[in-house]
């Protein structure tokens, strides 16, 4: 396959982005086991960011 065009870039910025979010769901889940009082502050903010991103997502056109 080629992946110099445009749906090779494509598929290597959705894999980056997808490694990103997971280093930082990571993080997230380590800072609230570190630190319980937190924790429901992130569940509520990873919550809202999922959804943002899920509403960018279906209105957006790859």
């Amino acid at each position: 396959m080629n992946q110099n065009g445009p749906q090779g870039h494509t598929q290597m910025l959705l894999l980056l982005l997808v490694a990103v979010l997971a280093l930082a769901f990571v993080f997230l889940a380590y800072l609230a086991h570190q630190h319980p009082s937190i924790a429901e502050p992130l569940m509520v903010a990873t919550g809202g960011v999922a959804v943002l991103l899920a509403v960018i997502a279906f209105g957006v056109e790859l």
